[in-house]
């Protein structure tokens, strides 16, 4: 069954100037990462992700005024 990650953007730079946030993921194990359709909300939805599978991800938010923040990092594990 596929699974569906949140993952909650808690960090004081959010707010009306964000644009979007640009997602990047991969397997734990591989070296390519792919990049997810931008979303505009927290909490950040990851879809349809294998089961039992170690995933890295990347978060970017891209401001109003064009900047682009440092990506946030981190993994997870779904669950059968």
């Amino acid at each position: 069954m596929a699974k569906d990650v949140s993952i909650v953007i808690d960090d004081h730079n959010t707010g009306p100037c964000t644009a979007r946030y640009n997602i990047r993921i991969k397997l734990a194990s591989a070296s390519n990462w792919t990049a997810l359709q931008p979303q505009y909300d927290s909490p950040i939805v990851i879809s349809n992700l294998a089961d039992d599978v170690e995933y890295d991800y990347e978060i970017s938010r891209s401001c109003c005024d064009g900047n682009i923040s440092t990506a946030a990092t981190g993994s997870f594990t779904t669950t059968v």
